[in-house]
């Protein structure tokens, strides 16, 4: 009764202001629910536990979008998810509106994907954590397009049969102008990022400052039975369908197959000033068979084998294998787990120092 009684009060309020504070369940659903154009939705620190998805419909717009944030980055507001069943339609969080902002929440053990922005676009995602949900952390779909999603992480996401879920994807019927900035994705059971494709083709993603590592291995660090690779960046079942993936300073390390992968792309993938090391099969894994019809890599650096770099058009030059007296940064897996900055960056590591 207490709880229906805030809710009540909850609604009331939102017609009156369009700043408001919520700190239980209740509140929550209810700001959401109504949400509207230039709604700013502070959510208290603590734990909020859920037995069903939240589903975020309405939309913002280019000049009034809706926030939804932690009221306190120093004390995260925690989804909790764990009640829900193990099952396609049970995500954490639905987003298929346009035009929102959320910031600074920690979404928890949901029963398949932590939040899938499906059809929603020109939404910002912002240092937010997905973690131990059922399928992938983050995924877009949907024609979902123009979405940011910046300073994330995501991992030790698993399925019960040990063989899906990867940290982000941007995958099957996505729409174009994703990105992915300043991400982590880090021991999902299945791939760091996935970007197979179906009912949808020659969009293209941007990936900027993310990394992916020791994906294929569970959290307690024994193997899965996923892929394993850190950025997948296409794929179809007819393997015809081009997903133009673009990499910036992006580390794939540790991972438990290949670093970088193009699985039957044949879009154009471009890695520009990225790094690959200690990936078990190969760190690159762009093969001959549906190749891809453009490849281009400048200014990366390989620790150890290559691996291999085919495509119907290549423009590889300026590397680390292409310049062997060249000087490689010493860099470890370690580095890369280290605390975000207070504001959501990276942590500073010495390779792009």
């Amino acid at each position: 009764m207490r709880y229906f009684l805030s809710a009540f009060l909850l609604l009331f309020s939102i017609a009156l202001k369009a700043q408001i504070q919520v700190n239980n369940v209740a509140e929550i659903l209810a700001a959401v629910k109504i949400a509207k154009a230039g709604d700013f939705i502070l959510v208290k620190g603590g734990e909020y536990k859920f037995d069903a998805r939240i589903n975020l419909n309405t939309s913002g717009t280019v000049e009034k979008p809706i926030k939804l944030m932690a009221a306190d980055l120093a004390n995260r507001p925690k989804f909790d998810f764990s009640a829900q069943l193990e099952a396609d339609a049970n995500q954490g969080i639905a987003l298929r509106g346009n035009y929102w902002h959320i910031r600074g929440i920690d979404v928890f053990n949901a029963g398949d994907n932590g939040l899938i922005i499906n059809g929603g676009s020109f939404n910002t995602i912002e240092f937010c954590t997905f973690s131990e949900c059922a399928d992938t952390g983050l995924q877009i779909s949907g024609g979902a397009a123009q979405n940011l999603i910046l300073n994330c992480d995501s991992y030790f996401n698993a399925d019960a049969k040990v063989e899906n879920a990867d940290g982000f994807a941007c995958k099957l019927d996505a729409g174009t102008g994703n990105t992915f900035k300043g991400c982590r994705a880090w021991q999902n059971l299945d791939d760091g990022w996935d970007g197979y494709l179906k009912k949808t083709d020659n969009i293209t993603t941007n990936y900027e400052n993310c990394w992916a590592f020791l994906n294929g291995m569970l959290k307690d660090g024994t193997p899965g039975k996923g892929d394993g690779n850190g950025f997948k960046s296409g794929g179809s079942d007819d393997k015809l369908l081009k997903h133009n993936a673009i990499y910036k300073n992006c580390i794939a390390a540790g991972n438990l197959k290949k670093g970088f992968d193009h699985n039957s792309n044949r879009g154009e993938v471009t890695l520009l000033n990225c790094l690959a090391f200690d990936n078990k099969q190969s760190n690159m894994g762009f093969g001959s068979k549906n190749p891809l019809t453009k490849l281009t890599i400048k200014n990366t650096q390989v620790m150890g084998e290559v691996g291999s770099l085919n495509a119907d058009v290549t423009d590889i030059s300026n590397n680390s294998w292409q310049k062997p007296t060249a000087k490689q940064k010493v860099l470890s897996i370690q580095d890369l787990l280290k605390p975000r900055q207070a504001d959501g960056s990276l942590p500073n590591i010495p390779f792009f120092d």
